[in-house]
């Protein structure tokens, strides 16, 4: 056996020997002399045939074993990917209704690509954090690639500024490996050409039905590679095993020459590999925390929402900006009137009064947000009566927009995306 492949696959082989300094090790005890006459003749050692066949009745042993390794480790990949599907319908769910809301709006889809992006990226977090990592990369490059800054210049607490950078190809490569695992140890960088081939191919803007299919495919795609090549690796250490006899004999002089022994130690060392491969490995290791479809789509909702009225409130849609006809209102003193324009229109104010955003008018709908509260939603603190067009109620509203962003994603974090439980490995 080579150094390279003892190396490569010293996780299945017996525990390295601990040597000792000469003078730190007690010396070998005699053996004892038999109670009743003389010694008896030393058994008789086995063949060389018996031998070799003993070795490979332990490596197939330790096949047979990988085998169920790969397919749970297959499995447990297959219960992530249908976990991604459902967070990827959740946002669907989002911008379809966003759109049925803003059906006879004015839309700019350049820049509510660029915001879309960054929602996904922004909440997709905790034991999701590698599907913003992979939004994060393949997306938002191109949004800060042009001079001009596409995303809405609103005021963002110190926690929540940072996500702007840009995740580089060397990072996400890092968090795939971290995630996926593998035996061995150039998974990320071997993902690396399919992650730009991802980054770079076709429409990709998540503010659309068509685009968000081009990203489901793409990153189902990657997931799926990326399982394939710790699948590949461990078919290698398989193969590796059956045809290299060292295996076996390696076990049977750990454990003394006995194959029941060795049999046990294999599987021990297995069982042990499994619970630290779990430790380390993401999909392996870890239960996917289920995702309720409804509940994740309105919260994308909100953040999409954010993007969209700030953009009103603080971008420049007219020659003169919703800001400066603020300002000019409160200088001239117009009893508290100020006409921000039809694009916040009452169907808008309607359908935030359904996403707990603004407070209700009736009764009907007071109780309905109550039920929703229950459900783990937010208290609505935005004051609205009709459409926006008031001084007091663009003010209610713009701090909403200024301190909604880092709640939703703390909120996000705790209900859709906390850490993932640990799964319990039954011996094999």
């Amino acid at each position: 056996m080579d150094l390279a492949d003892r190396q490569k696959y010293a996780a299945f082989l017996p525990p390295a020997a601990i040597l000792y300094a000469p003078g730190h090790y007690p010396p070998p005890k005699p053996p004892l002399p038999p109670l009743y006459g003389s010694r008896p003749a030393a058994p008789k050692p086995p063949s060389a045939a018996a031998v070799k066949d003993q070795a490979q009745k332990l490596g197939q042993y330790a096949f047979d074993k990988l085998v169920i390794i790969g397919e749970e480790y297959a499995k447990h990949a297959g219960e992530w990917r249908s976990t991604f599907a459902d967070v990827l319908a959740a946002y669907a769910l989002a911008i379809t209704r966003m759109d049925t809301t803003l059906k006879d709006a004015e839309r700019e889809a350049e820049r509510e690509a660029a915001w879309a992006a960054f929602i996904v990226s922004l909440f997709t977090a905790g034991t999701m954090r590698f599907l913003g990592a992979y939004v994060q990369y393949s997306f938002l490059p191109k949004v800060f690639s042009g001079k001009q800054k596409l995303l809405p210049e609103i005021k963002l607490s110190p926690s929540i500024a940072p996500t702007f950078r840009v995740v580089t190809v060397g990072e996400i490569s890092k968090q795939y490996a971290a995630a996926f695992g593998g035996f061995a140890q150039d998974l990320g960088n071997r993902l690396i050409p399919r992650l730009t081939e991802a980054a770079t191919a076709g429409s990709q803007d998540l503010n659309t039905l068509g685009g968000l299919e081009v990203m489901r495919s793409k990153f189902t795609k990657l997931v799926e590679e990326a399982t394939g090549l710790v699948l590949s690796d461990l078919t290698d250490a398989k193969n590796w095993i059956i045809e290299h006899d060292e295996f076996g004999s390696e076990w049977i002089e750990y454990s003394g020459g006995s194959e029941d022994a060795a049999h046990n130690a294999i599987r021990d060392r297995l069982n042990k590999n499994r619970v630290e491969w779990g430790k380390s490995w993401q999909i392996y290791g870890r239960k996917p925390f289920p995702v309720d479809q409804e509940q994740l789509a309105r919260h994308y909702e909100r953040g999409l929402w954010i993007g969209y009225i700030a953009a009103i409130l603080y971008g420049r849609f007219r020659v003169v900006s919703v800001e400066d006809h603020i300002a000019e209102v409160r200088r001239r003193g117009e009893g508290g009137k100020a006409v921000v324009g039809v694009r916040v229109q009452s169907a808008i104010i309607k359908r935030l009064e359904e996403l707990n955003v603004v407070q209700g008018e009736t009764y009907g709908e007071f109780y309905e947000q109550a039920q929703r509260m229950g459900r783990g939603e937010a208290y609505p603190e935005v004051q609205i009566r009709g459409k926006l067009d008031t001084l007091a109620e663009y003010d209610s509203m713009k701090a909403w927009i200024d301190t909604a962003l880092p709640r939703l994603k703390v909120e996000g974090e705790r209900r859709f995306f906390p850490d993932s439980h640990l799964r319990v490995f039954n011996p094999l």
